[in-house]
């Protein structure tokens, strides 16, 4: 694919999803293009016109764009800070936790964070997933998961949470009615705000700097002061002052509490 060709399709793109690929990096984008080409997705790399009326098309590029490589307790050394450290800190000040897990993928993260605020005996507190891919959303809600899927998730929390069918593990009805999942681009239309806590783990790193300056702005505005921002391994803030943050480890951040 041309430059020019590139420039073509993302405009067309755009014209058809409403998603600016200028947000994204265009070296990744290329990629899954070719991967999706090799794939036998589509025939013509240079026929956006083709592409775009595909069914399945749309639906792919947007599947490899979004960050669908995800598991249980994904990073155990960071769900266990948010258990022990990050989650007592802020019960110290608060009775009820609002939660949001951004770029939620196939729901695996936000139905963790359901089981620890259970484990931690929390009786109030709300979970937003949410997600750009339709796919994902649908399997999210779906809430049944091969093994594999179950990565690193302690026995303990799988025998409680889990029940095995078939092939397959399905989580319990009651972490399916604790999260609410939903469809968001995270880069344009309006944010819900007075979140506690916040997960946007494996998003960044798709992404522009540009693009990263701005999702940062929104995702801070979106935060209750002294609430707590949470990325990934791959992520990085490096400022974090110009977003009201204080990092306190590689995954956590905090919002700045009003003087």
């Amino acid at each position: 694919m041309t430059d020019l060709e590139y420039v073509d399709f993302a405009q067309q793109f755009t014209l058809q999803t409403g998603i600016d690929l200028g947000n994204y990096k265009q070296e990744q984008i290329r990629k899954r293009l070719t991967l999706l080409y090799h794939k036998g997705s589509f025939h013509s790399i240079g026929n956006s016109d083709s592409l775009l009326f595909n069914s399945g098309f749309v639906q792919e590029i947007t599947g490899q764009m979004t960050a669908h490589i995800t598991e249980f307790y994904r990073n155990p050394e960071m769900w266990e800070y948010l258990q022990h450290s990050a989650l007592p800190g802020l019960l110290r000040e608060r009775a009820s936790l609002n939660c949001w897990s951004a770029g939620c993928s196939t729901g695996e993260e936000a139905y963790t964070l359901a089981m620890i605020l259970e484990e931690m005996g929390l009786e109030t507190y709300s979970i937003v997933a949410s997600d750009l891919n339709d796919c994902h959303l649908t399997k999210a809600k779906q809430g049944l998961y091969r093994e594999k899927a179950l990565g690193s998730l302690p026995s303990g929390l799988r025998l409680k949470y889990l029940r095995k069918f078939g092939t397959h593990y399905s989580v319990h009805r009651d972490m399916k009615k604790a999260v609410n999942f939903e469809r968001q681009n995270l880069l344009h239309g309006p944010f819900e705000s007075g979140f506690d806590l916040i997960l946007c783990r494996n998003v960044m790193l798709y992404l522009t700097e540009e693009a990263n300056h701005y999702l940062l702005l929104r995702l801070s505005s979106a935060m209750c002061p002294g609430g707590i921002l949470v990325v990934g391994s791959r992520d990085s803030i490096p400022e974090p002052d110009r977003y009201e943050l204080i990092k306190l480890n590689s995954f956590f951040f905090q919002k700045r509490e009003r003087v």
